[in-house]
């Protein structure tokens, strides 16, 4: 058998594997909510509001410089019926946080910083990060045939 005719077989057994499995993947790609500060890095430094429900993963926090004493995060969600907070403190010149908080639509998010020490600390830039994963049914669903992934599939493997 010459070379393009067995490539043209693996092709075709690659393509009736898939097809067999029948299981697809999705990757549902988190929204970054950021902002960065300089100065006065105390007070208010970020709102938001969500339209959609979903959930908070994380939070990174990066500063200009290590605290000696630390600095405290305080992350509120209020909406019309009340509202949820909670606080982190760091001593770490970057921190990521496992947040996990539910949202939902018209939430509105209230990022707080406070320095342990203001005396000690001369902090001037903070760095804020969070990543909010929509709920499902909030996703536009775009539908793809089979044949149209393998294709797209041949083409970044050629």
């Amino acid at each position: 058998m010459d070379e393009n005719r067995i490539k043209h077989l693996e092709t075709m057994v690659g393509r009736l594997a898939r097809r067999a499995r029948r299981k697809a993947s999705a990757l549902f790609t988190p929204y970054p909510i950021s902002t960065c500060l300089t100065g006065n890095v105390e007070g208010e430094v970020l709102r938001y509001l969500f339209c959609a429900n979903g959930i908070v993963s994380r939070c990174m926090i990066v500063l200009d410089k290590r605290p000696s004493a630390g600095i405290k995060l305080t992350i509120s969600l209020n909406n019309e019926t009340g509202g949820k907070s909670a606080s982190f403190i760091t001593s770490k010149k970057s921190s990521i946080f496992k947040s996990d908080i539910d949202v939902s639509v018209g939430d509105k998010l209230i990022v707080t910083s406070e320095k342990i020490d203001p005396e000690k600390d001369d902090i001037n830039e903070l760095w804020l990060g969070f990543l909010w994963i929509p709920t499902v049914k909030d996703l536009h669903v775009k539908s793809f045939l089979i044949d149209e992934l393998e294709k797209q599939d041949d083409l970044l493997q050629e």
